[in-house]
């Protein structure tokens, strides 16, 4: 018996056990003290599509996710309708790659101090995917972690080979999660790869395998997501209008609405009072495309690159990252980092510092800076990086720094505790959405609003919006073929229309 717990305590000291613990402990812990919600509208446009909430025959395509997944997502919520598949998609995506990245940086660094930055790392970005779970976060943090795994590869030999395949097979999955993310995902990789083989040099001669990989995974996503175009092309005449406003949607949606300045309101041809009406309420009638083509204007909009706005920028972004959770991870990693024996210390601090100052820059003047979606791309490759180069010796003892990481993680729930979700809805959403629905004239429904109030792991009803007088007030939902029925027309101009209890009024919606 002795015998036997001496070998199960070896066993757990491998990095990839202790990488499942960590990992498994933290999950359970944020989940026990807190909700968990979708990051944004796309998340639940999806799920509301995947479950079906029209009703009657098969919804239409999920329009931002892959379409080979979608159907697997819908097979499982036929045999099994009370279990939230996309969210455990989300959610069982991310666990892998924080895992797999467990496993590859604890290979390297085994003290107790580096298993101490791995829980923090852990810690700090499971509260990103866990809490607020969202397909992009899970589609870049699988690529990310592939990336850092596939540096690993050294040969062809059987286990290499397996390993191989695991690799090309989780770049797939992630770039049929998102093409945004995935593009993402790779550059941030690849900088890690440059950043690791300038300090290591140690994988040179085995970047023709890892270019193997990256061109035989890049060239399969292109090809999946042809012929989900392709047939999707051909089942929907909703089409034309997903192709153009795909893109803006999911822009606008993910990094947020640019403020509103009087050079934007001439270029879009709307007043301050309908625009932020349209951003702060998440409320945009889809006259035809018209909705839809007002928000391509939008997210075509820029800053121009000048004195004045790069100024401008300094004296906005830096000062934010205060509410920004991804930054701490950075600060950490580097004062561990500082604290080590690092021979490139400085050099590393130094190049961290121009990554997320140059790539802040760019998303300022591209107006989608301020985002957790932003954030988690940004932070996390240098974050990363930041922990692989810290050094084996340290200048204080791990009860030192467990003694200042304790008093940091309240500093840090001091300052995010008000991003913790504290209660979700109990009611079925039959009862709360009937509860908003006017007995007389025509509801409108801010239906992103009513799933928002559940929890991730709970499924939407399916064809809960059947059989109800109402119009979706959220443009978006005009991307999906059969939402069509419920958006907003034309002809519905002179009906009574009721929101919230009260009458619309209008012309603050109408966008000629």
């Amino acid at each position: 018996m002795k015998k036997y717990l001496c070998k199960l305590k070896e066993k757990l000291k491998a990095p990839l056990a202790t990488s499942l613990i960590i990992n498994i402990v933290i999950f359970f812990i944020l989940n026990i003290i807190t909700y968990t919600r979708f990051l944004c509208n796309i998340d639940i446009m999806m799920q509301a599509v995947i479950t079906n909430v029209i009703g009657g025959q098969e919804s239409s395509y999920a329009v931002f996710m892959n379409i080979f997944i979608l159907k697997v997502l819908k097979t499982l919520y036929l045999y099994f309708p009370k279990v939230s598949w996309y969210m455990l998609l989300q959610v069982s995506v991310c666990f892998v790659s924080l895992t797999s990245m467990g496993k590859s940086y604890l290979s390297e660094k085994k003290l107790p101090m580096h298993r101490l930055i791995y829980v923090v790392f852990c810690l700090l970005v499971g509260f990103e995917c866990y809490i607020y779970p969202s397909y992009v976060k899970s589609s870049f943090l699988l690529c990310f972690s592939m990336v850092v795994k596939m540096i690993k590869v050294r040969n062809f030999e059987k286990k290499q080979l397996l390993k191989l395949i695991g690799i090309i097979s989780g770049l797939i999955l992630s770039g049929m999660l998102s093409r945004i993310a995935f593009i993402a995902g790779i550059i941030a990789g690849v900088f890690c790869y440059l950043m690791s083989y300038i300090y290591t040099k140690s994988f040179g001669k085995y970047c023709l395998i890892h270019f193997v990989v990256m061109v035989v995974s890049v060239g399969s996503i292109v090809a999946l997501w042809g012929i989900n175009d392709e047939r999707y092309a051909k089942k929907t005449q909703n089409w034309n209008i997903v192709k153009e406003y795909q893109y803006s949607v999911e822009k606008i949606e993910l990094f947020g609405w640019p403020d509103y300045t009087d050079e934007m309101g001439q270029n879009i041809g709307l007043s301050e009072e309908k625009y932020n009406c349209i951003a702060n309420s998440d409320i945009y009638l889809a006259v035809n495309d018209e909705g839809l083509s007002i928000l391509k204007k939008i997210s075509k909009e820029t800053l121009k690159w000048n004195f004045e706005n790069i100024k401008k920028y300094f004296h906005t972004v830096p000062i934010r990252w205060i509410k920004v959770s991804m930054s701490y991870l950075l600060l950490i990693a580097c004062i561990f980092l500082y604290q080590s024996n690092a021979k490139y210390k400085k050099a590393i601090i130094v190049v961290a510092i121009i990554w997320t100052s140059v790539l802040y820059l760019i998303g300022y003047m591209n107006c989608m800076w301020n985002s957790k979606v932003t954030s988690f791309m940004v932070f996390i490759p240098i974050a990363y990086l930041v922990m692989l180069s810290i050094g084996d010796k340290f200048e204080i003892s791990v009860r030192e720094n467990v003694a200042f990481l304790i008093v940091f993680s309240i500093v840090l729930y001091y300052n995010f505790s008000d991003q913790f979700i504290s209660n979700v809805q109990n009611k079925s959403m039959e009862e709360v959405l009937e509860q908003t629905i006017s007995d007389t004239g025509i509801t409108a429904v801010d239906l992103n609003n009513i799933l928002r109030q559940y929890s991730a792991y709970k499924p939407y009803e399916s064809g809960l919006l059947s059989e109800h007088n109402i119009v979706i007030v959220n443009g978006s939902y005009y991307l999906f073929e059969r939402f069509e029925p419920y958006m907003y027309k034309e002809e519905l101009w002179d009906q009574p229309i009721i929101l919230h209890g009260n009458w619309m009024d209008m012309n603050l919606y109408r966008l000629e």
